[in-house]
């Protein structure tokens, strides 16, 4: 496995001539390829190897041909680079990494796989702007925060909250956003129910507080990190979530919170999750079809919403009703 001087186009899944689109191992500094370099490059020797052997400067990874031998391999490496800058001339952003095929067939070559080096942001959001229905009295006010840095990382958070006037009981991710249009914006036909991908059974669950995250909904903030009763001002200053992903498929990004009162359980106030752009280099587009023709069986929108550039996930937003 090796860096190359670009990244893939789309030969990335070609039978023959796969990943040739990545040109040839990065080496800007032009260390000789000659007979002696496997002998000189070594994990003790690093800068003596091209800047993008990563074989040579770390270990050689093995990749199971059957999924039942996956048990059986166990690739993990670690070391520090010091020639495999992210910044400055000779950076590998924008690069591409291949693994190579020790056994391949001859009429596909040796390159198995291949990606692009891209900058991937952390992901932050935070819930705030708490909305409830008319004649429902709520001061409560506050945010809770949100980050991860990567899909394979720990998601973490705070939660700052007051007004809560000691009636609060649980709170929770729900499934949709907040609509602003509504008249009463939390309710079920608003932001729909608990948000719970992985089918979790809550009447088999453990009770607040007690379990571990994967025990709960993903969305049960207050079932994995404790109740609000009896409390006026909330601070919980750090909590991790191993289970509260703000990438992929099930992020909580865009979804809402929802704050419920003790008493039968009620819908008190709730909030967007937003996604914070005050990163550097951070951009937020945003596409609208709209369906308000008059004369068409359905009226509505589609919005998607796309952090940093199209190779992120988008998310949607579909609100649409029949009209006859």
């Amino acid at each position: 496995w090796d860096v190359h001087d670009f990244e893939p186009g789309r030969d990335f899944y070609n039978w023959t001539k796969r990943c040739e689109s990545t040109g040839d191992q990065f080496n800007p500094f032009g260390v000789g390829a000659g007979r002696q370099y496997e002998r000189h490059c070594n994990p003790e020797n690093p800068l003596r190897c091209a800047a993008g052997d990563l074989t040579g400067k770390g270990s050689r990874i093995n990749i199971s041909a059957k999924k039942s031998n996956d048990k059986k391999i166990r690739n993990k490496v670690f070391y520090t680079d010091v020639q495999l800058p992210l910044s400055g001339p000779d950076k590998i952003l924008g690069k591409g990494l291949v693994i190579h095929d020790d056994f391949a067939p001859p009429h596909r070559g040796d390159r198995l796989a291949c990606a692009g080096i891209r900058i991937r942001h952390p992901v932050k959001a935070s819930v705030g702007g708490w909305l409830s229905g008319p004649a429902i009295e709520s001061n409560v006010s506050g945010v809770i925060y949100f980050s991860q840095e990567s899909a394979f990382d720990v998601t973490e958070g705070k939660v700052e909250l007051s007004g809560l006037a000691g009636l609060a009981g649980g709170y929770h991710v729900h499934n949709l956003w907040v609509p602003i249009d509504k008249e009463f914006p939390c309710t079920d036909d608003s932001v729909s129910g608990h948000f719970n991908p992985y089918h979790v059974n809550v009447s088999l669950g453990p009770a607040p507080g007690v379990g571990s995250n994967d025990q709960y909904e993903a969305g049960d903030l207050s079932g994995k990190h404790g109740m609000l009763d009896g409390q006026d001002v909330y601070r919980m200053p750090d909590f991790r979530d191993v289970n509260l992903p703000l990438h992929g498929p099930h992020s909580v990004v865009g979804r809402s919170v929802v704050v419920h009162k003790k008493a039968r359980n009620f819908r008190w106030t709730c909030a967007t999750i937003q996604p914070d752009h005050r990163e550097d280099g951070v951009r937020k587009v945003i596409g609208l079809a709209s369906f308000h023709k008059q004369g068409i069986a359905v009226e509505g929108f589609i919005r998607l919403v796309s952090t940093n550039g199209l190779s992120l996930a988008s998310k949607q937003q579909i609100t649409r009703r029949n009209t006859k």
